[in-house]
């Protein structure tokens, strides 16, 4: 195996209530950069912008092990951990109360930093430096996938 890839697209209601409020606030922004001028239209342009920025980023999460690393990406926010960084790793149920929620964001419970796009299942890796949670639509593959690629450095070096 040279590269296990996985794709989860966000939850379908998350991304109709994101771009529900995209079109909300540009019409808003719309009418009062023309209409009220209120707004500098140089703002509703910004605002559009970064609305569209976060839609795309966060559309999907992607996973790929190679034989080096781990990479985690939503979009052009991604994380890579080199495979020899991970010191354990072990499919768990991803819980809201204790991960927060969707996206990127650090645990207030245990400062793991977590990777989310939907489901209840994922995957906790300890590395030399910190914990990570991702989801994973079949997190006991994956957790073989990253054995198997770091059993194959080891018998490589």
């Amino acid at each position: 195996m040279n590269t296990y890839k996985e794709v989860q697209g966000s939850v379908f209601w998350g991304r109709a209530l994101f771009s529900a409020h995209l079109f909300a606030f540009t019409g808003i922004a719309t009418y009062r950069a023309i209409f009220a001028s209120q707004w500098p239209s140089w703002f509703l342009s910004l605002s559009i912008a970064l609305f569209i920025f976060l839609l795309i980023n966060f559309w999907q999460l992607s996973i790929t092990v190679n034989g080096q690393s781990l990479t985690m990406a939503f979009g052009l926010l991604r994380k890579r951990l080199l495979l020899s960084e991970i010191t354990s790793w072990q499919p768990t149920e991803y819980r809201w109360s204790k991960y927060g929620g969707w996206g990127i964001h650090r645990s207030a419970r245990d400062g793991s930093v977590t990777w989310s796009a939907k489901g209840k299942s994922a995957v906790a890796m300890n590395t030399t430096a910190r914990k990570y949670v991702v989801t994973s639509s079949n997190p006991e593959y994956l957790c073989q996938v990253i054995t198997q690629f770091k059993k194959d450095n080891i018998t490589r070096v």
